[in-house]
């Protein structure tokens, strides 16, 4: 036996550590020091504190332990009593150093968790970004509120100063809800835990429209059809929709002359068209009175004259720069900025564009979870690349690459300053500039409009 064991130094809040291996039996505080604080700071392993048999000859090895809950010394005796006539206790002395190795300070990037739609086997996908922002490795898991929610693995690893992308299952089968909280829980309760709220959708499905996709020769007058698959919501009289048609059709928006069958599943809209010309019809967004919702928004195309129609796909990848798959979508863009097609991320990573009119589009995705968004940039100069789509052949191999590693956003406090403005606050012309306001931090102007 010797006298005096030092340990290195370990790290506050770290795991335990084996530090050396004794023959001993207790731990008791030495030196003035706190008895309770040693003990809670050296242990033995539960399964070697019980005495035991050493044969003459023989050796046997205590496993002891050190995890220190302060900055600085930590001393303690540890006691073996033995059967020895001429030395019946034997005291060894243990010191130990506490530095301060940081904490483990949790983020979740965005604020709420909200799953993909519904497969053909009743599963959705998320996933959930958690920034350490700490200077200690920590560890989280996650704890749901509902059995149809789970992740993947019981516990991630989380560097200081990094993300984790944590993949979560919806399964529709298995849930009480679609929609309650997650706990996000550091391991070893370095952290504070946080609750998170999740929500998984509904399928809502267009089944048909009318024109059909893709026909000719469409009547100048006529009425377009929607074919939804469960009764719509409404706000009012009017169905929750978005329904929208480039070029605009002569008679005007399609929201501005809606019918809606009995059964809140049929839409008809009367509209008047030019002649010869192509026209594409996107349903943006489409609520159900049950709150499914359609996974993205649907194109069709269709034209007044007899020429073929000029569409066309494009296809390919979007991966996080890990090698992970992002849980989000694709966009279409025209040279307009407006987005014309939508399409989810498949399991695997890949995407497919149908039946989109020819022209030239920049492709984007984004990944809810983490607001980050990337698009097709082949050469890699920050700038989008132009694709082109063109009639009756699929673009390949369009991959887009997102970064992996989310950061949480910063809030700071705006600086406490009074500015001043001026408003035209009556419907007197020519008077503009004649209100002065004072805004004072923290104050607020009301007074209709503004």
């Amino acid at each position: 036996l010797v006298e005096r064991i030092n340990f290195a130094s370990e790290q506050i809040g770290d795991l335990n550590r084996p530090g050396i291996k004794a023959m001993v039996e207790n731990i008791a505080g030495g030196n003035g020091d706190d008895l309770s604080s040693s003990r809670r700071q050296y242990r033995i392993a539960q399964a070697d504190s019980l005495p035991v048999l050493i044969p003459a000859g023989g050796e046997r090895y205590l496993h002891v332990y050190f995890k220190p809950v302060d900055i600085g010394t930590v001393r303690a005796d540890l006691t073996l009593f033995t059967n020895d006539p001429q030395d019946e206790e034997v005291v060894i002395r243990l010191r130990g150093e506490g530095e301060d190795a940081g904490e483990v300070t949790l983020q979740v990037i965005t604020d709420e968790v909200m799953f993909s739609s519904l497969d053909e086997n009743s599963l959705a996908r998320a996933s959930l970004v958690v920034h350490n922002s700490g200077r200690l490795d920590g560890e989280v898991s996650i704890v749901a509120d509902d059995d149809g929610v789970t992740a993947l693995e019981s516990a991630y690893a989380i560097l200081a100063g990094r993300s984790v992308r944590i993949p979560l299952r919806f399964d529709a089968r298995l849930a009480l809800s679609f929609a309650g909280h997650v706990l996000v829980e550091d391991t070893y309760g370095l952290a504070e835990s946080i609750t998170v709220p999740w929500r998984a959708r509904r399928m809502l499905t267009l089944i048909d429209t009318e024109p059909l996709k893709s026909a000719r020769n469409v009547a100048l007058s006529t009425d377009i059809v929607l074919y939804f698959s469960s009764p719509l919501a409404t706000d009012g009289a009017l169905p929750v929709l978005d329904a929208r048609l480039r070029p605009q059709a002569l008679s005007g928006p399609l929201v501005d002359d809606l019918r809606v069958s009995s059964s809140r599943r049929i839409v008809t809209i009367p509209v008047e068209l030019a002649a010869g010309t192509f026209y594409y019809m996107t349903i943006d967004y489409a609520k159900a009175a049950d709150g499914g919702e359609l996974p993205t928004r649907i194109g069709r195309g269709f034209s007044t004259g007899a020429e073929a129609l000029y569409t066309g796909g494009l296809s390919g990848r979007a991966l996080l720069d890990d090698g992970t798959i992002p849980v989000g979508n694709v966009y279409l863009a025209n040279r307009d900025k407006v987005v014309m097609a939508e399409t989810a991320i498949a399991a695997d990573g890949t995407y497919m564009f149908e039946d989109v009119p020819a022209g030239e589009y920049r492709v984007y995705a984004q990944e809810p979870a983490s607001a980050t968004s990337g698009g097709f940039d082949l050469d890699d100069d920050g700038n989008l690349d132009v694709v082109q789509v063109r009639a009756n052949q699929v673009s390949q191999n369009i991959d887009i690459m997102l970064v992996a590693d989310a950061q949480a956003a910063v809030i700071a406090d705006a600086p406490a300053t009074t500015h001043r403005w001026t408003a035209d606050l009556d419907e007197a012309p020519g008077d503009q500039g004649v209100h002065e306001l004072t805004l004072s931090p923290g104050a607020t102007y009301c007074n209709g409009w503004l």
